[in-house]
């Protein structure tokens, strides 16, 4: 008995470990709108590089680092009912390199006033994570 759950945990890695980096990043994108609708700015904010040469466009302009970006989330989110309910919808993968994905795609928020966009976001595999390197919102 002991051995078939052997077997079985460690099949489980491995398919785990195969699945495909659309796939992960996908997830990742899935645990970022839990955080959000929860009103979990820190939760969101994991998956983007803690770095500064982080880079995150918008309308107002080029915000560089981990920090400011955290940041100017939490000035503009201060709290749950001003974050709303995030959806992203109309994902598209384009693979740069072996550690490196674009995603294009839809972003809604659903609250008093709905706002939505677009974005593009790139992910880079660092330290055996996948994570956001820059972020272009509109």
């Amino acid at each position: 008995m002991m051995r078939q759950i052997l077997i079985l945990a460690c099949l489980f890695t491995v398919q785990i470990s195969a699945q495909r980096p659309e796939d992960q990043i996908k997830t990742i994108m899935q645990s970022q709108a839990e955080a959000w609708n929860k009103g979990d700015v820190d939760g969101f904010m994991r998956y983007y590089w803690k770095d500064p040469e982080l880079t995150f466009v918008s309308k107002n302009g080029v915000s560089k680092g981990w920090q400011q970006v955290y940041d100017n989330y939490k000035r503009g989110y201060p709290d749950k009912k001003a974050m709303g309910f995030l959806t992203f919808d109309h994902l598209v993968f384009e693979k740069m390199t072996a550690k490196a994905y674009m995603v294009t795609g839809s972003w809604h928020l659903q609250k008093e006033e709905e706002v939505g966009g677009w974005f593009t976001l790139i992910f880079k595999k660092i330290k055996n994570n996948w994570l956001i390197v820059y972020d272009h919102t509109s």
